[in-house]
């Protein structure tokens, strides 16, 4: 999913009348393995993956860059 989609995704979300939106962080980061494989116990390293990013690059992405207005105009209500 490229970071438009994403923040197409995240803008509907954040016009929907709930109080809270999370965001994954694996969304900013596009990560396409998910972090729990269910039924898995010692062939994958459940909850314990690194990022294919650093988190301080994570802010200045291009995800984070598209999905900013969105969050920015959700916490402006």
């Amino acid at each position: 999913m490229g970071p438009e989609l994403i923040a197409a995704l995240h803008s509907y979300l954040a016009r929907s009348p709930s109080r809270i939106l999370l965001v994954q962080i694996d969304d900013l980061t596009q990560e396409v393995d998910q972090i729990n494989l269910p039924g898995t116990v010692f062939e994958r390293p459940n909850w314990r993956r690194r990022l294919s990013q650093p988190v301080s690059e994570v802010s200045g992405g291009p995800v984070m860059g598209a999905l900013a207005p969105a969050l920015a105009e959700r916490s402006a209500r």
